[in-house]
């Protein structure tokens, strides 16, 4: 028999066993580990950490971690975290860091301090995660929300930005600019005839030749489809605006030659001028659409200025809002409801609520007519309201005949998310309604989370604690402030429209989808994809590990009866 331990050898045993166990687990971490001495000299690195960075276990012990420097820090952010650490607190923060072989890579830190029994700091140990292939993604879908993935010009939501931009500009100067829009002619019989792949090609072509005539600096952009614009750099003259638009109609008329095949091409292009046609961005592009429909009816093949006298807009509005505000009154409103179906699990998970309006002067009325108008004479805000009450109420009816409350989504304009009261609304109707608030999602746009960051955070929490969740409506086609995202409590991302239309034909599109999703796993979020019609997106959607679908292809937006008629059906 072996010599059984005295206390104090066994106590040396046990604490060897622990650091033994200590050792392994460092040294196993996924994540790069580093000690230092309180001078920042290096005492330990574990293998993840030389992996990470590429230096051996020799080269990096008793230097010091500048050795890793990239230079691309800020000074402000060294001294934030040596403030916070030499201070006795745990700091975190994303770094980028310098590999051995010269790359760069971003990396999310955490340094925390070591005390002794006298609670003097002896050393920093700090946990490394590579999180490059992250950022990597993030930039890629920063940089789609502002770039047409086809043509990689400056896509509708970058338009925007800069048209606002411009106008500031020309404020402050004695100079105006042009606005051009653009629409190719029978660019679908192209398509038609010889395919999407040709189409595809021909308007990457012509994005080639609007860059190479563009000498001075005018903003060209792909809007969508076969549809473009420009804003021209500040001028001092019409004449100055014509001539570009007179090399942009001849850039179009020059024959492309794609797979031996010699196309002859066409556009309509509709001009108009800030400030003289417009005095909003709205308004100055309401204006280019009339002249650019104008050179349809014109026969096409040409261009066109607008003429105030074919379109009073100031009027139209007022007739919108007079028109909304009695609809508000008289029941003219209804709405209409779209189901939201899990392909994976082939079953229903909620409904979207739509408003639609049957003027008896205007006829019927789509959204995109009458929502903008509502935002900019905060009838909004009474609008909202009404859509919140009327569908809370129309579910619990719903709920007594088929048995359970859906699931629904509303949608929120950044006007009414910027309202002070929205909280205390959401909570009386909430209440006088009887509707659990775990049945109820908010939809809202990345455009008004980012305009007030720590307010919509606060507003968003508050309402998360009653049970209500949040989805970011039409993702990837604005803002995508990444460093924001993952601060707010949202629950779900839905892929717009756009994206799914081609996501069968263009591979493009599908990359775009696949990252987001990736995004949105990486952040604990589901995705739904809007606007799918047909089997095979259906097909690929469900493939690459998107959550849920949204658009014909299962449900149109059904009117209450019709609603019903649904859940009957599906039981």
């Amino acid at each position: 028999m072996g010599r059984r331990l005295n206390r104090s050898e066994l106590s040396s045993h046990i604490h060897e066993k622990k650091l033994a166990i200590l050792s392994h687990a460092l040294q196993q971490s996924a994540n790069g580990i580093i000690i230092t001495n309180s001078s920042g000299v290096i005492e330990y690195v574990n293998q993840a950490f030389v992996t990470i960075n590429g230096f051996s276990e020799s080269e990096l012990i008793g230097t010091t971690p500048k050795k890793m420097k990239s230079g691309l820090n800020s000074p402000e952010l060294y001294d934030e975290m040596w403030s916070t650490i030499t201070q006795g607190y745990t700091w975190k923060g994303e770094f980028k860091n310098r590999k051995k072989n010269g790359a760069i890579y971003w990396c999310f830190e955490t340094i925390s301090p070591v005390f002794d029994d006298n609670n003097n700091i002896t050393h920093y140990i700090g946990i490394i995660e590579d999180i490059q292939d992250r950022k990597t993604t993030e930039e890629h879908i920063r940089h789609l929300a502002k770039f047409d993935p086809l043509t990689n010009l400056p896509n509708r939501n970058f338009f925007r930005d800069e048209l606002e931009s411009r106008i500031n500009q020309a404020n402050s100067s004695s100079q105006y600019f042009g606005l051009l829009y653009i629409d190719l002619d029978r660019f679908k019989m192209v398509n038609d005839s010889l395919g999407h792949t040709v189409g595809d090609r021909l308007l990457q072509k012509l994005a080639e030749r609007f860059t190479s005539i563009n000498e001075q600096n005018h903003f060209i952009v792909r809007l969508g489809g076969d549809e473009f614009a420009v804003i021209t750099a500040l001028v001092d003259s019409k004449k100055t605006v014509e001539m570009f638009a007179k090399n942009v109609h001849e850039a179009i008329k020059t024959p492309f030659v794609i797979d031996n095949n010699d196309i002859y091409m066409t556009a309509s292009i509709g001009i108009a001028l800030y400030p003289q046609d417009g005095e909003n961005s709205e308004l100055l592009i309401k204006a280019a659409d009339m002249a650019m429909y104008g050179a349809k009816i014109n026969g096409k093949n040409t261009y066109l200025f607008f003429e105030p006298t074919k379109g009073d807009f100031a009027s139209e509005t007022l007739i919108i809002e007079n028109g909304l505000r009695k609809a508000l009154k008289n029941n003219e409103l209804f709405l209409v409801y779209q189901p939201k179906w899990d392909t994976k699990e082939d079953q229903f998970i909620g409904l979207e609520v739509l408003v639609r309006w049957q003027s008896p002067e205007l006829g019927f009325m789509n959204p995109g007519q009458f929502i903008s108008i509502a935002e900019e004479t905060d009838l909004i805000i009474v609008l909202g309201e009404w859509i919140l009450k009327e569908a809370l109420n129309s579910m619990m009816e719903l709920s007594k005949t088929i048995g359970f409350i859906p699931k629904i989504s509303v949608n929120l304009s950044p006007v009414q998310f910027r309202n002070s009261a929205l909280n205390t609304t959401i909570k009386e109707i909430l209440e006088e309604t009887r509707f659990p608030a775990e049945k109820l999602e908010l939809e809202i746009t990345e455009g008004a989370l980012v305009i007030n960051p720590k307010m919509a955070i606060e507003k968003m929490n508050d309402l998360v604690n009653l049970g209500i969740t949040f989805s970011i409506d039409d993702f990837g086609t604005g803002y995508s402030s990444m460093s924001y995202l993952k601060k707010f409590p949202v629950s779900t991302l839905k892929i717009d429209k756009s994206f799914v239309d081609d996501v069968v034909s263009d591979h493009q599109d599908r990359a775009i989808i696949e990252a987001i999703i990736t995004l949105a796993a990486s952040l604990e979020m589901k995705t739904i994809a809007e606007g799918a019609e047909t089997k095979e997106q259906v097909d690929i959607l469900n493939f690459i590990g998107c959550y849920a679908i949204q658009g014909y292809w299962h449900s149109r937006p059904l009117d209450y009866t019709a609603l019903m008629a649904y859940f009957q059906k599906l039981n």
